[in-house]
């Protein structure tokens, strides 16, 4: 009969009530791994969860390992691989102390990337930028030293900003570049 309301006991209100919160949770938890686990290339459903727990993506957990003269392999994958992450989790990156060999890696939009100051070194032997954006926005760099160890790279720098907007340049190093590039080329 319509305009009647039903009435529930009360014990059996509650039982559907939590049953409801329960599925909604898991609804809500299957979502949020779906969408974690559309940020490829992630490792792991953990790695993301643990770095979302931390506020911060760490370069280590991608792999990055420092060698003691940057005379180790290429970086560079590995360094691209946890940008991407942490551009897509909207967290920053850490690059632990040490040397690390990478070199053409672009940052993308909306990334800061930190290390421990003076103990954080991006080498790059093979010239060209170790770092470089182009046509990004909110780019943030601190606390990292980068050395092109006098290699005969371009001009553009080890550092290379084309058309980018709000730049945040803070505690760098930069040294061994070699020719009218060896520094930070910002073009607009």
């Amino acid at each position: 009969h319509l305009g009647t309301a039903k009435r529930w006991p009360l014990g059996l209100a509650k039982g559907m009530i939590a049953a409801m919160k329960t599925l909604l949770a898991r609804r809500s938890l299957l979502a949020g791994s779906t969408a974690l686990m559309a940020l490829a290339p992630l490792r792991t459903f953990a790695q993301a969860t643990e770095a979302m727990a931390r506020g911060v993506v760490n370069a280590a957990d991608f792999g990055m390992l420092p060698s003691t003269d940057g005379a180790g392999p290429d970086q560079s994958p590995k360094l691209a691989e946890a940008l991407g992450v942490a551009a897509a989790l909207g967290l920053p990156l850490f690059v632990p102390g040490g040397v690390y060999a990478v070199g053409n890696v672009a940052l993308p939009s909306s990334t800061t990337v930190f290390g421990v100051r003076g103990a954080t070194r991006l080498v790059w032997p093979s010239g060209g930028p170790i770092l470089q954006a182009q046509a990004g926005s909110n780019i943030v760099l601190r606390d990292l030293g980068f050395d092109g160890m006098g290699s005969a790279g371009s001009d553009g720098g080890l550092l290379s900003f084309v058309e980018c907007e709000t730049l945040e340049l803070d505690g760098l190093s930069v040294a061994n570049g070699s020719g009218a590039g060896s520094g930070v080329s910002v073009q607009h």
